[in-house]
Parts: structure tokens; sequence; C-alpha cells
């Protein structure tokens, strides 16, 4: 059964809401080419009680003001718009208006309603470009806001709608952030976590959570997001600090208002195929660097740097390793600049790389 709209048709010069009125959805470019004809702002009673909205005005943009007789009950929606038989297709019951002249700003613009008495009740200032979700210019869906009790001037308070032309009169769904995938696989680098999302809203980003018991989780990373978005993104991290053995890896999803959700846990276990010694990082360096070597099995391992003379300068590793990747600090402060080798011996194998020290 369609709606009942109760149009009237008014004139007037805006201004802005009331404190318990509240701005809450913005259609200002629809997907329709060359046209301002589905444009709508809709305002909500936050309040417990019905609001005379007599003398009330919205400005910038368009030009519009309540006159007598107009009440917005207690969490009902008000929409004012510039054609109301486009609103006909919303199978919900409220009121809409006809602004008389003006248009919404494609490129963003303040928003302002004020009382009978000209005090300001809600004013923000939308845009298309970010913080704001810029999918509402030109693509089909509007601007919600997703919590009517937090600031609506917060950019991270608004996302998408997930349906063309949004919802209009009633609290519709925002476009979430929706995890496709999530991986982990080994690498010669380490462990490689791989992640898609089809759509996002208001993504600040992922923290990366590590375990070895499936009960103690500790962030080892955080990825940025790409905030508000209907476009698939895909993500990598490449965790290289591991050992051998078996690691459980979470996705905590953060949103720019701090909410978050954990995504399933994926498991791999780290075992090194063949022994490595990598060259160091960086090179030439001042006056410290990493040296990184796997090994496949537990094997004794020794680490030892020597001069160009074939002095021993230092020994870094001397112990037994278990199978996995690790990386050695080496700080030469006390040393001159020069050419240094760093020899590995880990059972069978031994292998030398050159470094340079240059101060």
């Amino acid at each position: 059964m369609k709606k009942l709209i109760t149009l009237l048709l008014f004139m007037g010069i805006a201004s802005l809401a009331s404190a318990q009125i509240v701005i809450t959805e913005i259609n200002y470019n629809g997907p329709e080419s060359g046209t301002d004809s589905t444009e709508f702002i809709e305002i909500y009673n936050n309040s417990d009680s019905s609001i005379d909205l007599q003398g009330y005005q919205l400005t910038s943009g368009i030009a519009f003001t309540f006159y007598g007789g107009v009440n917005i009950d207690a969490g009902e929606f008000i929409v004012i718009t510039v054609d109301s038989t486009l609103m006909l297709w919303q199978d919900v019951n409220f009121q809409v208006y006809e602004w008389s002249s003006g248009a919404l700003s494609n490129g963003g613009e303040p928003l302002a309603i004020k009382n009978a008495s000209g005090e300001l009740i809600d004013t923000l200032r939308y845009d298309d470009a970010a913080p704001w979700p810029s999918e509402p210019d030109g693509n089909g869906p509007t601007l919600e806001l997703l919590d009517v009790d937090s600031d609506n001037t917060d950019a991270a308070n608004w996302g998408i709608s997930s349906e063309t032309y949004g919802s209009p009169g009633e609290w519709g769904n925002t476009v979430p952030v929706e995890l496709t995938n999530f991986a982990a696989n080994v690498v010669d680098a380490g462990i490689e976590l791989k992640w898609t999302t089809a759509t996002e809203v208001n993504n600040k980003g992922f923290e990366i959570l590590r375990s070895t018991d499936n009960v103690n989780f500790d962030q080892i990373a955080f990825v940025d997001g790409y905030g508000t978005t209907t476009e698939v993104k895909n993500y990598s991290f490449v965790d290289a600090n591991v050992t051998g053995g078996s690691y459980i890896y979470k996705l905590k999803q953060v949103d720019y208002n701090g909410t978050f959700e954990y995504s399933d846990a994926v498991e791999v276990t780290f075992a090194p195929e063949n022994f490595e010694l990598s060259q160091n990082y960086p090179n030439p360096f001042n006056p410290s660097t990493t040296i990184s070597f796997t090994v496949p099995e537990n094997v004794d391992v020794k680490l030892d740097v020597y001069n160009t003379i074939g002095q021993k300068v230092t020994t870094l590793v001397n112990s037994v390793k278990e199978a996995g990747k690790y990386d050695v600090k080496f700080d030469a402060s006390e040393l001159t600049s020069g050419i240094y080798f760093y020899v590995i011996t880990a059972g069978d194998f031994k292998a030398t790389r050159k470094m340079m020290l240059i101060k």
C-alpha cells in the first residue's frame, strides 16, 4: 500500500533547525543527468514530544519556511524536496514538502535550520570529498546519518545508503564494511595476509592481531582503510617477524567513530624449507643494520662478523635455533667505516655476505 503524502507548497527563506530537530539524510546529486529532480533533505524529531514547526526555516542553497499547521511527532520524519511526486515510491507514511527555489550544491555546502525565534537548531556542512563519502555525488546512493544521538557535523557519522535514491521518510540501511576474503600463506619473507572488502563505510582501517595460542592476541600492525566506498578493495600485509610454528591471525576493523568488528581467525604454520642468509638492510648503513636468516630445522647457529683482514669483530648469534626466520640487529657504533663480512654456520650450511659501514 502506497504511503499517504501530505503535500504542501511553501515559499520562504531558510535558516536552520533545533537541537531536537536533526538533519538525517541528504540527496544532493542523484544519478539522473542534467536535473536536480530527486534532491531532498530529511529531518527527524529526536525528542520525546511533538514539535510545532511554524516559522522554522531551512537555508543554504534552497529557500523554505514552514508555516502554520505543520507538526512533527516524536520519532517521525519530514522530507523537504524539489519534486514531491517522486517520493510516491516509498511504502511508508511521512510528510513531504517542496522547496520553492534553489538547489543543493553538488560540491557540498552548509545546511542549517533555525526555529521561529531565529535560534540555530541544527547545522552541518556536507561535502563530496574525503572525509565525507563521495559515492552520493551522482552515483545513486544518498548520505545517511549513522547515529542520530551523535554529532551530525562529523563526517565519520555519515554513511552511504544501500539503495539508490536512499530511504526518505524512514531509517535506511547503510553500506557496511563487507569482508569477502581473509587468508594467510607462507612466503619467502614470512607470512602474507590478504583480504578483500566488497564495500566499506567510515572504515578507518584494520588492526592486525596475532596469537600462538588462539587466546591471547597482540596487535602487530595497522593498515589504513578507504573510508567509504562501494568499490572492491584488496589489502595485503607481510608478517616478517615469525619463527617456526603455528600462528593465528584476526582482523579488527575499526570505524572512525571507534566502533569495531572482528574477522574470523585464520591459522597458518610457518616452516622454512631451506637454509638462507639474507642481505643486510639497510646497506650501506650507519651505525646499525639488520641481518636476517632462516633455518628449516632445529640446529646450532653461529653468526660472526669479520673485517677485511679476517679478524673476528663480534659474534651475533651462538645458540640452538628452532626452525624459523630470525632478524638480528648489528650495531657498529664502535667500528670504523669500511667493508665487513658476516658469516653463518648452521649444521652443514655455511654462507657469507658483505656489508658496508659508512660514517
